[in-house]
């Protein structure tokens, strides 16, 4: 009766574990939506992560206004990508006065489409929502 016992509760252990699958960088590849407000108005921003070189790698592909007028991007706006287990860090690129900046943030994967990135400079810190959209 004992090894039934046990039996079951490795299953069941087993079964526990399978479905809480690690989520590793992969789960971060493809385009990403947020929106981002300050004084100056709202912008809609689309990332885009990709695996270049076996390096994990996270660009700007497009931003937009209030009024959907946008540009397509190429720039470089996450690097140093470390990301294991549905959370990770990097180093986010800011650009101000002409100035590019490397701030650390956070990566919390919330689900399969809902990425929460965290990062602070200055004395200000934000916290977007990103939204998986390919």
């Amino acid at each position: 009766m004992e090894i039934i016992k046990i039996m079951v509760c490795a299953f069941f252990m087993v079964a526990l574990l399978s479905g809480a699958k690690a989520q590793d960088a992969k789960a971060l590849l493809g385009k990403w939506e947020t929106v981002y407000k300050d004084k100056e108005g709202t912008a809609h921003i689309t990332y885009e992560f990709v695996n270049e070189n076996g390096q994990l790698l996270c660009y700007t592909r497009y931003i937009a206004d209030e009024g959907g007028n946008g540009s397509e991007y190429n720039t470089l706006a996450m690097k140093n990508i470390h990301f294991k287990a549905g959370t990770g860090k990097a180093l986010f690129m800011y650009k101000a006065d002409k100035e590019v900046y490397e701030l650390k943030a956070s990566l919390e994967l919330e689900g399969t489409n809902a990425l929460q990135v965290s990062y602070s400079y200055w004395g200000y810190s934000d916290t977007e929502q990103w939204k998986k959209v390919q």
